[in-house]
């Protein structure tokens, strides 16, 4: 029987290999068609993604670039510096000064403002007009560094009792030429702000926590008396009393470190140095400065009794700021009490502290208000103060009170002035008799929904309903910065409401003045704060009446940053 053989591929037919090889084929081609239209798919796909990409990266390197040009001019013109007297505004001037040239390019209506250069040369001119003679004592070099005078000035035996100011009779002839005012600014803590200016007359104090010291630290790190200030005839100097905590010089200590907490050495005090109770990064700091003084008698200088308490009401802090110089830098017989409350930040406020003083001493030039006061002497210091500042995006609003000895009547004047809606009140404290206080606010708020004031901006361009509350997102009508706003000309000024003045004895009227941002006066009354005065828990002490007001706010559910100066108006109360 014949075995069957199995046929081999070369076996198959011509006709069978091709269909074969045309299948083969087929098939091969379809791969490499799907094969390339995937591949131009994908192609396609990265090509896409990648062009998006591309323009999304533009797009955000544009953003930031804009972003970054904003923030610049803003912080350029928010940034000032007060050196050696003189207010300079940095940046924003061109090489040209006499040149006109376009200033801010205004983003509403997509419309271009130009201002005139001319405007911004003036304005740094009047700001450089400041002689830092008359205000800082860095001119002074050797005189207040420890040099003599010429005035034979005599070192005096300084054996400080704490709590005590210790007052001498001076020569005249050689304390005005040798001896600069020292000026102590707390900067934080709920005390930030408290100042006390040592003038002509005053040779030793203490500064600590407890309400005997002449500048009071509210902190639990500074002890009851914690440190010693003196002048020795030559020059400022500072010596820890054995605190808890010790005491730094520029972040050095000069305290002593051991369980005796026996007193440290003497150290000497310069000019723009920071003195710290505690070493913790957030410990109570003090800064120092000198000034010119101008005093010609021991006691001449103004020297009222001020109490500041401040607190913040969000995480990153306050946005208030206070300002107390007492007498005023250059001018012994007037004094500044100040409240700027801060919003979309701080920079506004922080600006409005640190130039309001400088504009104030200039325009007062060493001298007194006359009778008719200083209403025009203050709308120029508050109109050129927000012209310095040149804030963007930022405001603030400013309450300030000037007091002053009048000659005429032997007792005090004062006159308030404010933009915004912190307050300034003023009524009688008199424990003793227990009179009435006739607690009266010394000026108004300025807000849009105010029917006056929204006319007033109506009339400048403003176009706001009768039930508008806000302009443009601001409850204020009146403020100093928010200069994009304002260049908006839609009618918000820093033009300020300014009082008459007002005449104080000095000596029996018992008189307090109270300065306060909104977040006391939103939700206590001036006939509240001083009846609180009265209580059998205070009576009088207004380091308490200021603790109450800050407690009783919070519990009205004040949610506002609150910054408080209470103000004992009585000549003959020098510390």
């Amino acid at each position: 029987m014949a075995q069957s053989k199995k046929r081999s591929p070369s076996h198959r037919t011509p006709r069978a290999m091709t269909t074969a090889k045309d299948e083969r084929a087929e098939r091969i081609s379809e791969r490499k068609e799907a094969t390339s239209d995937d591949g131009r798919a994908r192609n396609d796909a990265r090509r896409r993604t990648g062009v998006i990409a591309m323009f999304a990266l533009f797009a955000s390197a544009a953003v930031g670039v804009a972003r970054f040009a904003l923030g610049s001019r803003e912080r350029s013109r928010a940034k000032v510096r007060v050196r050696d007297g003189d207010v300079v505004e940095k940046g924003n001037a061109t090489e040209d000064e006499g040149n006109d040239r376009a200033k801010d390019v205004v983003a509403r209506d997509g419309e271009t403002k130009a201002n005139d250069g001319g405007k911004e040369s003036e304005r740094r001119a009047r700001a450089r007009g400041t002689n830092e003679d008359d205000f800082l004592v860095n001119a002074l070099q050797g005189d207040a560094n420890g040099n003599d005078s010429g005035g034979n000035v005599v070192a005096p035996e300084c054996e400080l009792t704490p709590g005590k100011v210790k007052v001498k009779e001076v020569s005249t002839s050689s304390a005005s030429r040798g001896r600069p005012a020292l000026k102590l600014e707390v900067e934080n803590t709920s005390s930030r702000g408290s100042t006390f200016v040592a003038s002509l007359g005053i040779d030793e104090f203490t500064i600590g926590r407890g309400k005997v010291n002449a500048l009071v630290v509210e902190s639990a790190e500074a002890s009851t008396v914690h440190a010693g200030v003196r002048w020795t005839g030559k020059a400022w100097e500072l010596r820890d009393l054995g605190s808890l905590n010790g005491t730094q010089l520029n972040y050095e200590t000069i305290s002593v470190n051991d369980e005796k907490r026996a007193p440290g050495k003497w150290s000497k005090l310069s000019h723009g140095d920071t003195i710290k109770f505690g070493e913790r990064e957030t410990s109570p700091t003090v800064s120092v400065s000198f000034f010119r003084d101008t005093s010609q008698r021991a006691h001449e200088a103004l020297s009222l009794r001020s109490v500041v308490r401040a607190e913040g009401s969000k995480p990153s802090g306050s946005e208030d700021r206070v300002l107390v110089e007492c007498p005023v830098r250059g001018n012994p017989s007037v004094g500044v009490f100040c409240v700027f409350d801060g919003h979309g930040g701080f920079v506004a406020s922080e600006s409005a502290r640190k130039i309001f003083p400088e504009v104030l001493a200039r325009h007062l030039a060493g001298k007194v208000p006359d009778e008719s006061g200083a209403k025009e002497l203050l709308e120029n210091v508050f109109l050129e103060t927000d012209e310095i500042m040149g804030v963007e995006y930022e405001g603030c609003t400013a309450t300030a009170v000037l007091v002053w000895k009048n000659p005429r009547t032997g007792g005090l004047t004062m006159q308030a002035a404010n933009v915004g809606d912190s307050s300034a009140a003023l009524g009688r404290v008199s424990v003793i008799e227990k009179s009435a206080h006739d607690a009266k606010y010394l000026t108004p708020e300025h807000k849009v929904r105010h029917k006056e004031e929204r006319d007033r901006l109506n009339e400048a361009g403003a176009e706001l309903p009768p039930e508008a509350t806000r302009l443009y997102g601001l409850a204020l009508s009146r403020a100093l910065g928010d200069k994009f706003l304002k260049d908006q000309n839609v009618g918000l000024i820093a033009r300020p409401f300014v009082s008459d003045p007002i005449d104080v004895n000095g000596t029996t009227d018992n008189a307090v003045l109270t300065i306060a941002s909104d977040g006391i006066w939103d939700v206590i009354t001036p006939k509240e704060m001083y009846d609180a005065m009265y209580d059998e828990n205070i009576e009088g002490c207004l380091h308490a009446t200021a603790q109450r007001m800050i407690l009783e706010a919070r519990r009205k559910r004040s949610v506002d940053d609150i910054s408080f100066i209470g103000v004992c108006l009585d000549i003959r109360d020098t510390l």
